[in-house]
């Protein structure tokens, strides 16, 4: 009865030990659940943001594709114009100056071609600078995106060395369970032999 007694404290303390183990198995399983539930908001952010960063990509190839048309439509505008004023130059001056009503008018006109011209010019720089800004713009929310892509694919990385440690975890709990009913079933199986041995004492006392 000693013997049996012996045997089932024995076990009762590795079961103890076992739920110990399994209860900080759980407990960094836990940490795990927790960090890639983190991690997998954090993957669903980031595609959010690289989503929105496509809309906002192709909003800028747009206005890059109506800046170009701008710049091209006023550059062969103001070219056209100093080509006409190339191949007539000489008749032009001419009508224009026989145009004028006095010298003053006379200054007057060649001051609105020079305007003109000017203005052509002028309009001419604008659109290429928009462009370019367009250009400057598409190319940093092309630079932020691929940044994002990146970020993302070593958070899924890190998202399936996660699951891999949540699912060993997961053996270990289990393997741990097995274990624990297995020293439970050997507990019940030495309490029950212990108390049939006390039974037997007793009745042999009873007859002596």
């Amino acid at each position: 009865k000693e013997e049996i007694t012996a045997q089932k404290n024995s076990v009762s303390v590795q079961i103890a030990e076992l739920q110990q183990k399994q209860a900080t198995v759980l407990e960094q399983k836990a940490a795990l659940d927790e960090q890639n539930e983190l991690t997998r908001q954090q993957i669903e952010l980031i595609t959010e943001q690289i989503e929105l960063y496509d809309d906002l990509i192709a909003e800028k190839e747009q206005e890059l594709e109506e800046a170009i048309d701008r710049e091209e439509y006023q550059k062969e505008r103001f070219e056209e114009r100093v080509r006409a004023m190339e191949e007539n130059g000489s008749m032009s001056y001419v009508a224009f100056v026989l145009q004028a009503t006095s010298f003053t008018d006379l200054l007057s006109r060649i001051d609105n071609i020079s305007d003109i011209m000017e203005s052509d010019k002028a309009l001419e720089e604008k659109y290429i600078e928009a462009r370019e800004t367009v250009e400057t713009v598409k190319a940093e929310y092309e630079e932020t995106q691929e940044a994002q892509i990146e970020k993302r694919g070593e958070l899924e990385e890190q998202r399936s060395e996660l699951e891999a440690q949540i699912a060993e975890a997961e053996a270990l709990v289990a393997d741990l369970e097995s274990d624990i009913a297995e020293y439970t079933e050997q507990y019940a199986a030495n309490e029950a032999a212990e108390q049939e041995l006390q039974n037997q004492i007793d009745q042999m006392t009873e007859e002596f």
